[in-house]
């Protein structure tokens, strides 16, 4: 198994058990495992439980691709500018916008990829669906 393969598997494996103990986490606050469910509201708290870890991250992944395309990168050259200005005067680099950008973008070429957050919550959002559908079933 190559080197990037096993990354990504264990990437995926960690983000899937921390979806794993959201959904717990949502189970345990509804008191799933203490009180006795009749009927379909066993696959409710099933799918609002799946529901939590599977978009929670999706939408990590969107954001961090977001983060990835530059999105922030304005907000993040003019707050550091703020506070060099304030605290640092005398070190005030003269780095220009555009410099900012090219030397991040450099740096996002060396980070990993981010495709195990949408595996891993695309897993719980099937699940979520599936308990949904039996729900309405």
């Amino acid at each position: 198994m190559s080197e990037s393969k096993k990354r990504f598997l264990i990437r995926f494996s960690v983000s899937f058990v921390i979806g794993g103990a959201l959904a717990l986490l949502s189970l345990l606050s509804r008191g799933f495992f203490t009180e006795v469910y009749e009927g379909k509201d066993l696959f409710r708290y099933l799918a609002d439980a799946f529901t939590i870890p599977g978009l929670t991250l999706v939408l990590s992944g969107v954001l961090t691709w977001c983060t990835r395309q530059g999105t922030f990168d304005g907000m993040a050259f003019s707050i550091g500018l703020f506070f060099r200005t304030i605290f640092q005067p005398s070190t005030l680099a003269k780095k220009s916008y555009p410099d900012y950008v090219a030397e991040k973008n450099e740096k996002r070429k060396e980070k990993p990829g981010y495709a195990y957050l949408y595996l891993a919550g695309g897993v719980y959002l099937i699940f979520a669906v599936v308990f949904l559908l039996l729900f309405y079933l």
